[in-house]
């Protein structure tokens, strides 16, 4: 302490003092210190106060450190009280519980908002380091409502003024102001990058046609039943608003897509082994020859005429069958008749066998089946039909 002015008729003396954050502050001579007695009753009531921030007991708190707002030296004791609380992370009992900490940083709130004096300055020079400490506290107790309460804290010192310089406050805050740039970075990579599929500027997933339509389909038969139709939502709509549903959808459709696709090779393989166990011929080898015409072809006969006698000794043979007395001379003819019928039947076997390999008869007249092209071609045509 080192003195500035003294009084003179009873005036009070003026004093410098130090503070923590080596800060000059003036203190007036005659201001009621707080003595070691009443440290450790405010210690106690700090203490008692618990996991619950009671309203009558941290207006309790602001009001005994009321009685030293003018001092500095008395309230950095009262705030020091406060703040080793607040950052302690070792003290056994509990002391040192996530949950202790919201109602110690209420009573600092308490005294910056309502007591004011000298706390302001003290509190708010030395804020930026407790208040990141208490943040990572919960942050590692995953205390999700104590951060925002924490956070809420902090935008109200610049809504109702009590921090008037910007870059003050957001030193202070810098721990959220950290936290909501990870957000947003992780934001934007959920946003560009959902279940693997990437996003185009209008929001658009990035899709190729089939995946999209098969994943459409899908989709479609999720909402089929149980969802009104004017509540059924598109790709990206439940890229937003369900993205692990979109991954599940996305897997189904590409192991939908790969099925289909092993099908198709397994029956193009099939399709492949049945061609190449049919056996080939030689690259340089000729058609098969047509099976060897019998003798009876090699006759120069005219077919058609003859066949019309044949028939008709056919027809009277069997008329006269059940006759009883059989001449020699029509058995002969009989004899010759089936010889004559046999060899018909083999001719006609020959015919039909070129017909079959598409060829035309090489025997016969003019006038038979092997005579001129256009009449074999317009009977050929007649069978086909």
């Amino acid at each position: 302490i080192v003195p500035k002015s003294l009084s003179l008729s009873g005036q009070r003396i003026k004093m410098i003092v130090v503070n923590n954050n080596n800060t000059m502050m003036e203190e007036e001579e005659g201001e009621e210190e707080i003595d070691e007695e009443q440290v450790d009753d405010y210690c106690a009531m700090l203490d008692r106060l618990g996991n619950f921030p009671e309203k009558v007991a941290i207006n309790s708190l602001s009001m005994a450190a009321e009685d030293f707002a003018s001092s500095p030296t008395s309230a950095a004791t009262v705030y020091d009280c406060i703040r080793s609380r607040l950052v302690d992370r070792t003290s056994p009992d509990g002391a040192s519980s996530p949950d202790r900490k919201l109602p110690l940083v209420y009573v600092l709130d308490s005294l910056l908002k309502n007591v004011k004096g000298v706390y302001i300055r003290i509190i708010q020079d030395d804020a930026a380091e407790w208040m990141s400490t208490v943040y990572d506290i919960f942050d590692r107790a995953n205390k999700v409502d104590e951060k925002a309460r924490l956070k809420k804290v902090w935008n109200t010192w610049r809504e109702f003024g009590v921090i008037t310089d910007e870059e003050k406050w957001r030193e202070i805050g810098k721990c959220f102001l950290e936290a909501e740039e990870k957000t947003k970075v992780a934001a934007d990579a959920k946003a560009t990058s959902i279940a693997g599929i990437g996003r185009a500027a209008d929001g658009a997933l990035r899709l190729a046609p089939s995946l999209r339509k098969q994943m459409q389909l899908l989709l479609d038969e999720v909402q089929s039943t149980g969802v009104d139709e004017l509540d059924k939502v598109s790709l990206e709509r439940l890229a937003d608003i369900n993205p692990d549903l979109l991954q599940q959808i996305k897997e189904g459709a590409e192991a939908a897509m790969a099925e289909e696709s092993q099908q198709g090779q397994r029956q193009q393989q099939s399709s492949t082994q049945q061609k190449q166990s049919r056996p080939l011929p030689p690259a340089n080898s000729q058609a098969a020859p047509a099976p060897p015409l019998s003798d009876w072809s090699k006759l120069k006969l005219n077919h058609l005429e003859k066949s019309n006698d044949l028939i008709a000794s056919l027809q009277r043979h069997v008329r006269s069958a059940d006759e009883t007395t059989v001449v020699r001379a029509e058995l002969d003819d009989t004899v010759h008749l089936y010889a004559s019928i046999s060899a018909s039947a083999q001719l006609l076997t020959d015919m039909l066998q070129h017909w079959k390999d598409g060829k035309g008869l090489a025997f016969g007249g003019g006038d038979g089946f092997g005579g001129g092209n256009g009449q074999n071609n317009r009977r050929r045509r007649r069978y086909s039909l």
